[in-house]
């Protein structure tokens, strides 16, 4: 089944359905790269506190809230109901529990985190975001962004700074370690060689004398 955006398909155990689901942006004061291992601790958290399962929590997708702003990631999240949609009071009091900031989200993990707005139909108009924070999600249900950006779907956005820093020092470790085994087989070649022109050491350090051909005299 494809479903066409912003709805979406239910959970693994549901009739198969195209659903609206509740969308949720949020800035985290973390870096992307830390962030990444986190996604499912995330929507642990998210899901215990208004009463979901683990898996009517999608993380949909995360970026850098800038490229000056690299220690800080927006996230987009999906809530997704079992049914073909949410009972008439879950939406708002989902609303209401974010904005106010009473969802439990792991400070030693995640930071503090800042809501950028909370979608589904119905539900009022979410206030302005904090200055210097843009929303970078796709805002399905009142027009898209005036910035342009959309975090798509399934997706985690790697900064191009921390991707090349990586790739510069793969890199130098390769040479490294290519420039190593190569100084070693070059010794081992050499010391080969001597011991094939020379002949080997007696005990004592010297080299043994040539055995006398058979038949020469004294």
């Amino acid at each position: 089944m494809t479903c066409t955006e912003p709805m979406t398909y239910t959970p693994a155990g549901s009739p198969c359905n195209c659903v609206w689901p509740i969308q949720v942006e949020l800035c985290l004061e973390v870096a992307l790269y830390t962030f990444f291992p986190l996604v499912s601790e995330l929507a642990k958290e998210i899901s215990s506190s208004i009463l979901l399962d683990h898996g009517q929590v999608r993380i949909m997708g995360a970026d850098s809230v800038t490229q000056q702003q690299l220690e800080k990631t927006t996230v987009l999240i999906n809530l997704v109901p079992r049914e073909l949609k949410f009972g008439e009071s879950f939406p708002l009091s989902v609303y209401k529990k974010f904005w106010h900031k009473e969802i439990p989200i792991k400070s030693s993990l995640f930071g503090d985190y800042e809501v950028l707005y909370v979608h589904y139909p119905g539900l009022p108009p979410s206030p302005p975001s904090s200055p210097g924070i843009s929303i970078s999600g796709s805002m399905p249900y009142s027009g898209n962004q005036s910035n342009g950006q959309i975090i798509k779907p399934l997706g985690v956005k790697i900064p191009k700074q921390a991707k090349y820093g990586a790739i510069a020092r793969i890199t130098i470790a390769v040479v490294v370690l290519s420039s190593f085994s190569t100084l070693v087989l070059c010794a081992v070649i050499i010391l080969l060689l001597k011991h094939k022109l020379h002949g080997p050491l007696s005990k004592d350090g010297h080299l043994h004398p040539l055995a006398k051909p058979s038949g020469s005299e004294g």
